[in-house]
């Protein structure tokens, strides 16, 4: 036998050694023994780890006292299930496992689940679910949407009760009727589902790219399938009426929104009441409609101050906690954009535009019983200014003529004035929570906006906590429990983020709104509720978790639909996308510009034309079209008048959009075909 040279750790042997020749029986090592004897300075011996001189494997506790063979059957090795979904606890059982549900229906597995729980990526990855033996409510929470997962939800057994798949709340689903193209509404965080079920109901499930991240898509297939966000099992309804530039407080059990702008020189007079459990009431009207206003409560009245409506208001309006409206003594001052708190007994208003759009410094009391006093002013006349309390403080800060001034009202309705804020800014928002009073977002200038939070605790101490996760202005802000919430704003497009303080003024980011806008806030009971732009309602808990109120249908798209050639093409807003007849999603080129309110129809079966819609509140006349290969340009003629909302349908080798509003109701027709 050839020598070798073999290194032998130190805590066995120490040095180097020539093995030298072994003849004889190798199984016996005798000579092995002999030539280590020979060659070792020192005494050695096999400590209880390794094998005596004529042990065998079975005698190493390493095996734990069993054979070799036992470690070579499938079924006596332990099997990790929490990440695959599968039930078996060893290797042979995971196989069988696999080897069965692979075998039924072509390759398909089928699953079944008759009670609510979280799936995970291996059943929804190619799978059949099934609701056999429901006998409640059920609701399958989606794992996060990755690329290439697909399944079906058929229901083996017929049910009173509710069945439910829910995203989580990061990925949104996207409900369809391909046979109408008709595109309902995608949420984050909502369902797809049946209120009952009957035998036989099923939906398709797929996932799809949209921008960076992944979303799902929900085709029924049989069954009246809706879109929604449930809550105690019944659907909270949204607001009555669609508006911005509302104001929002609370009185009693009651979460209240008055006002606004229903669209452009419209402006609405309705009150939407929340109670506690989320049912909505609509009590008596404010007395005259107008947007812009603001609001409070002191004792047992909600108040709703100011406005505007062609005219500036100096119109109040008050509801008890049993919602019954009184109309008080007016402001002193009509105007708009000013801003409201309560401290003691005392509902102030200050501030605001008032007679040819000048700033107002004026601040008016309403005590308990509704009378009015005028206290001392503003140290200067602003608007677009934000107010809060804190212990014994009402606080009105920031403003317009990009003010960094706050004044400080006592329960006397003494003035002070503290350290102004460290950023000069308006159209900030402001809310409390624990010892402090927060002043966040605004804009610094007019083409830059803030992150920065201001706080001012019980003695008008200034600190700046961690700012907003998003400059912006045109938030929302309120507090729910231990957090106070900043949610939405305007930073060059409508923002979605909702950052949350603590206390402490430790920030954290909870789930955003489920649409981008410039909302009004309250809280009631144990939800903070951000509303306003559009009639869906975010709910957040006292442990931030989000709930939204959306309608089962909605006028409000964000997508817009037609057929071209073989593919179902969604477009509208940034982004555009389209399903093959296998529901392969795939990434299509936008719009040539980021417009809502449009229409869309297809051309002779090979163009697909989406027209019109706007950008903030300019109407326009583009129209995109898209071939049979999703290749995208731009028709020659424009719209013959810029529009929005307008309509539109195909016939024959013709595409007619007709319809809409531009400067006015429009009566308009135009008409596209193929050369």
């Amino acid at each position: 036998m050839e020598i070798n040279r073999t290194l032998v750790w130190p805590h066995q042997i120490d040095y180097i050694i020539n093995w030298g020749e072994i003849h004889g029986d190798i199984a016996n090592q005798t000579d092995l023994m002999n030539l280590l004897n020979s060659k070792a300075d020192i005494d050695h011996n096999h400590d209880d780890i390794y094998l005596s001189i004529d042990g065998t494997a079975v005698d190493s506790f390493k095996l734990n006292n069993k054979p070799p063979s036992f470690y070579t059957t499938a079924s006596n090795i332990n099997y990790d299930n929490s990440e695959s979904g599968l039930l078996s606890t060893n290797v042979q059982d995971a196989i069988d496992e696999l080897a069965l549900n692979t075998s039924q229906l072509g390759g398909i597995r089928e699953i079944f689940k008759s009670v609510s729980c979280t799936l995970t990526i291996n059943e929804v990855s190619n799978t059949i679910i099934n609701n056999l033996g429901q006998i409640n409510d059920v609701e399958l929470i989606l794992p996060e949407a990755k690329e290439s997962l697909t399944f079906t939800v058929i229901m083996g057994s017929s049910s009173p009760y509710q069945f439910k798949i829910k995203s989580n709340p990061n990925d949104m689903i996207c409900l369809i009727y391909l046979q109408d193209i008709l595109y309902l509404y995608g949420i984050y965080g909502a369902y797809a589902g049946l209120t009952s079920v009957n035998k036989g109901e099923s939906i398709k499930f797929s996932t799809f790219k949209s921008g960076n991240k992944y979303e799902w898509l929900a085709v029924p297939i049989s069954g009246q399938w809706i879109s929604y966000n449930m809550y105690y099992g019944t659907t909270p309804e949204p607001l009555s009426v669609a508006r911005d530039y509302l104001a929002a407080t609370t009185v009693g059990n009651y979460a209240l929104f008055g006002g606004g702008y229903r669209d452009y020189y419209v402006y609405s007079d309705t009150v939407d009441a929340y109670d506690t459990s989320l049912t909505r009431t609509i009590p008596t009207p404010l007395s005259v409609a107008r947007g812009q206003l603001v609001a409070t409560t002191v004792g047992n009245y909600a108040l709703f101050g100011g406005g505007y409506d062609e005219a500036y208001k100096d119109t109040v309006d008050a509801y008890d906690t049993s919602l019954t409206r009184t109309i008080p003594e007016p402001l002193s001052v009509a105007r708009e954009d000013g801003a409201a708190t309560t401290v003691g007994n005392y509902a102030l208003f200050g501030g605001g535009f008032g007679s040819g759009g000048s700033h107002t410094n004026t601040v008016d009391a309403y005590d308990t019983s509704l009378t009015r006093t005028i206290s001392t002013p503003l140290s200067i006349a602003v608007g677009r200014l934000a107010a809060t309390t804190v212990g014994n403080y009402a606080l009105f800060g920031g403003g317009s003529g990009l003010s960094n001034v706050v004044d400080a009202y006592d329960t006397s309705l003494t003035r002070t004035i503290p350290t102004p804020l460290s950023v000069a800014r308006r159209d900030l928002a402001a809310t409390t929570v624990g010892n402090y009073a927060l002043f966040g977002g605004g804009r610094p200038t007019s083409n830059t906006y803030s992150n920065v939070v201001d706080a001012y605790d019980t003695s008008l101490t200034r600190t700046i906590p961690t700012p907003l996760s998003v400059a912006r202005d045109y938030l929302a802000a309120t507090t729910v429990g231990n957090y106070a919430l900043f949610g939405g704003g305007y930073a060059g497009a409508y923002k979605n983020t909702v950052d949350a303080y603590d206390t402490s003024l430790t920030r954290t980011i909870p789930t955003p709104l489920s649409v981008a806008r410039t909302p009004s806030a309250t809280t009631v009971g144990n939800y903070a509720l951000f509303s306003g732009r559009i009639i869906i309602v975010d709910a957040y808990d006292t442990s931030l978790t989000k709930t939204t109120l959306i309608p089962l249908n909605t006028s409000n798209r964000v997508v817009y639909a037609a057929t071209v050639g073989n593919y179902a093409l969604f477009s509208g807003g940034v982004t555009a996308y389209a399903f093959d007849l296998s529901l392969t999603s795939l990434d299509a080129n936008p719009l040539c510009n980021t417009r809502t309110d449009l229409a869309a129809t297809n051309v002779g079966g090979c163009y697909a034309l989406f027209a019109g819609g706007v950008i903030e509140r300019t109407n326009m006349n583009t129209v995109d079209v898209y071939d049979m290969f999703l290749t995208k340009g731009t028709v020659v003629s424009p719209l013959s008048v810029g529009r929005k909302s307008l309509a539109a349908t195909n016939l024959g080798n013709y595409a007619l959009f007709g319809g809409g509003w531009g400067s006015t109701y429009m009566s308009d027709v135009d008409v596209y075909y193929i050369a």
